[in-house]
């Protein structure tokens, strides 16, 4: 029970959907129509509004069509868990080019989860 709060099924699933399938991109295509994806987005966003509203340094922005914030004169972009920031494509590359090379990110699972933590690592 004391991981409970860990435990995400649509994050599992999107996982077993990966490996199942090459051609899954779990939504970095602008593709949110897997049931586990319904309605990231706008979580994504509720997030990030919560975030900001809780760290009065951060500014809420969008880039490209994701979710983000600026803090300290540095972008950060919400991305999906799985998503690979070293190498982006997608819906991923075009918010890092509106964002600039030096983008952080911050993924929903420990936006949701680590709010305070996803914070501090922003100084890092």
């Amino acid at each position: 029970m004391s991981y409970h709060g860990l435990l995400d099924w649509r994050l599992g699933l999107s996982l077993l959907r990966t490996f199942d399938s090459s051609a899954f991109r779990c939504g970095i295509d602008a593709d949110f129509g897997a049931p586990e994806l319904d309605g990231w987005m706008e979580t994504a966003r509720s997030l990030r509004n919560a975030f900001v509203m809780s760290f009065p340094a951060c500014v809420g922005r969008e880039f490209a069509s994701l979710p983000g914030l600026s803090v300290g004169g540095r972008n950060v972009v919400v991305v999906h868990p799985l998503w690979n920031r070293h190498a982006p494509n997608g819906t991923l590359a075009a918010a890092r080019e509106e964002a600039g090379s030096s983008t952080a990110y911050i993924d929903t699972f420990n936006l949701l989860r680590r709010m305070s933590w996803v914070y501090q690592r922003l100084g890092d």
